[in-house]
């Protein structure tokens, strides 16, 4: 039980004069997902959400998450032990001001936080004479042991990623990040992120879920040499042979002892790297992590695999559609579809996993933006509402290699005209940023803008972020992201996703969701400046039945026409 848990959690901080605790959804890495054995959330709350925090007290404890969690995490937790709210309004550290008394002493566990979290924390906090403690063993670890279940920590082999599909050499891809340590006047920077060095030494692991990474650490010197901390048994000696000469191999254990004797100006990234980190090295210098971009603008190579990747991802979605037009909705529900898109999926000899937990909302929980169906959670397909999916694949093969991401609304019966209306509006929303063109420079935030108009007319909106994509990576990476907070410039090779939505809590949502890559049209403007387009890349119809074409312009009819007719030539169907 819960309560139990809560109430052997509070012994234990009690017993090491702690008032209270602090608990992220997170790991000793940076990322949204993590392993079954870093669940602590999870286990202490029953929240399984992807992002949130809880915070115990003596008497009373919450868990804080985000709009997209703010139904599900009610769904879960016990409400008669947690309280729950939006992290976005209300941040752990307020929460503290309100609940904790003045002289409280409040732990956390300093490789599950970063340096940039915890320091905004501390000032809010010191106006209320409230502390944060840092521990050196996170008590949840003392209370949650394999003989109670815990899953072991992961230990998958690590692969190579062929040169051909990432398009450069590992040297290469560090000789370009060595060239901006050196702009930077660093002797070198510590990788937190298992993507960035997965990305750099052109390799992949099955430590994660849903992405492919092997856990690890690395320090990249201005010299061109990286060491790389991990477990020796993951890697095999065929990845040994290829990265020799550029990169030594250490293990986890030797790390600790490895950085304090470090010197010099060592980069670590504030916003993605632990606590614990900065108070190992000497003279930490906080700069971004300098593989963000280089990632994020994919090689000609890439995108080539990227596209082959969408195309096997569009036949399993089409043949789904189709599934789904002449099954009898009465005996489905929200696992059953799940379960059936995956069969699809898995025809292709080149998928290996989803790129998340897939999203099947029916009805009312389509409203729930991160939705995760479960056997207390499962609706049945009802008549006259909508079935919203979200999902995406990890593909792979020596020949291409991709990372799909794609959002769909499916009509269950004959769709009413408010839901024809509503779909209509963020399928217009959707072409209006899908057949832009705009000069270089541009950031994510002014094309973003251009697919709110048609919603923002009818006084609609949405609280959601279209997001970069990795090539068989993170499904959620660093690029321009779609939101009105996203600043970062839209680069050429950039993989984006495009996905409006309207949300209806209670009744049903709607989200249209496609991958798209910057590119060059091949003009410039007056002022000289490259124009830039999207090249969209997932290959998967709309639901007909539910588009008024009437309220479709000739340019946005346009713009569908050639959509199918590119999904009829990629698909060849």
């Amino acid at each position: 039980m819960t309560n139990n848990k809560l109430k052997s959690l509070r012994f234990l901080l009690e017993s090491n004069g702690l008032n209270g605790f602090l608990i992220p959804r997170a790991d000793a890495w940076p990322g949204e997902f993590v392993s079954k054995h870093s669940e602590r959330l999870e286990w202490i709350s029953g929240f399984s959400g992807s992002n949130g925090c809880a915070v115990v007290l003596a008497d009373e404890a919450v868990v804080l998450t985000d709009g997209r969690y703010v139904l599900q995490v009610t769904l879960q937790i016990d409400g008669k032990d947690w309280q729950s709210g939006n992290i976005r309004d209300v941040s752990p550290a307020e929460w503290l001001q309100e609940h904790a008394s003045p002289g409280d002493k409040i732990g956390y566990d300093p490789r599950l936080h970063t340096k940039t979290e915890i320091a905004a924390w501390e000032k809010l906090l010191h106006e209320k004479d409230i502390h944060l403690v840092p521990v050196t063993q996170n008590p949840i670890d003392s209370l949650w042991t394999e003989e109670e279940g815990r899953p072991a920590p992961p230990c998958a082999g690590v692969y190579l990623f062929p040169e051909a599909i990432a398009g450069r050499r590992f040297e290469e891809a560090l000789d370009l990040v060595t060239e901006k340590l050196k702009k930077d006047a660093l002797e070198g920077f510590f990788f937190t992120m298992p993507d960035s060095i997965a990305w750099m030494l052109n390799i992949r692991g099955g430590d994660m879920p849903h992405t492919p990474v092997p856990l690890s650490y690395g320090l990249l010197k201005q010299d061109g040499s990286f060491i790389w901390f991990i477990d020796p048994q993951k890697v095999p000696d065929t990845v040994r042979q290829r990265l020799q000469g550029r990169v030594s191999i250490l293990p986890p254990a030797d790390m600790e002892d490895y950085l304090k004797a470090l010197t010099g100006n060592i980069g670590l990234d504030a916003q993605r790297s632990s606590l614990y980190f900065f108070h190992l090295l000497e003279t930490p210098c906080e700069i971004e992590d300098p593989c963000l971009i280089f990632k994020a603008c994919k090689t000609p190579q890439e995108q080539k695999a990227i596209r082959e990747a969408h195309i096997r991802d569009g036949r399993a979605l089409t043949e789904f559609h189709r599934w789904l037009k002449d099954a009898d909705y009465k005996k489905l529900d929200e696992l059953t579809v799940e379960k059936k898109l995956e069969e699809f999926r898995r025809k292709d000899p080149a998928y290996r996993t989803p790129s998340f937990d897939t999203i099947a909302g029916a009805g009312e929980n389509g409203a729930i933006i991160h939705y995760r169906a479960t056997p207390k959670t499962n609706r049945k397909l009802v008549e006259n509402n909508l079935l919203l999916m979200d999902s995406g694949g990890q593909y792979f093969c020596d020949e291409f290699a991709g990372t799909t991401d794609v959002a769909r609304v499916y009509a269950i019966g004959e769709p009413t005209p408010e839901q024809m209306h509503h779909y209509t509006l963020v399928l217009k929303a959707h072409i209006a940023v899908a057949r832009v063109k705009f000069p270089s420079g541009t950031v994510a935030a002014q094309v973003d803008t251009l697919g709110r108009v048609a919603l923002w007319g009818e006084s609609l909106d949405y609280n959601f972020a279209g997001h970069g994509v990795g090539c068989f990576l993170s499904v959620h990476e660093y690029a321009a992201y779609m939101s009105p907070r996203g600043f970062q410039k839209l680069e050429p090779g950039m993989l984006v996703s495009n996905e409006p939505g309207l949300y209806f809590p209670g009744q049903y949502g709607i989200r249209l969701e496609n991958l798209m890559l910057v590119q060059k049209t091949g003009e410039k403007d007056i002022l000289g400046r490259d124009m830039l387009y999207f090249e969209t890349v997932t290959f998967a119809p709309f639901e007909n039945s539910l588009i008024d074409f009437h309220k479709l312009n000739a340019k946005e009819m346009a713009w569908l026409e050639e959509y199918y007719r590119t999904i009829s030539d990629r698909l060849g169907i």
